[in-house]
């Protein structure tokens, strides 16, 4: 059974306007596999900066969120070479 394919402009949309987080600016994650199935980066990226979002890549992933959000790193590894572990 497959899947009905969403048009790719209506796919990026989708990632910005998914839920009440995504539209306050909060949060929104997606698969790089996912992505590349239904649009292109470019186009994913374009759209990111027209809204004025940050998109981040963690492994195979995409987050994006707002530019007006302060994004901290609580702990890296750095962090833990330099306290001796």
């Amino acid at each position: 059974m497959s899947r009905k394919r969403t048009a790719p402009t209506a796919w990026i949309n989708q990632i910005f306007d998914s839920s009440k987080v995504a539209r306050r600016g909060g949060p929104v994650r997606r698969r790089l596999p996912s992505l590349d199935r239904n649009t292109s980066r470019a186009s994913v990226i374009a759209e990111a900066l027209r809204r004025g979002w940050i998109v981040t890549q963690i492994g195979d992933e995409w987050f994006f969120y707002d530019a007006g959000l302060t994004a901290r790193t609580i702990v890296s590894r750095f962090d833990i070479a330099a306290a001796g572990r």
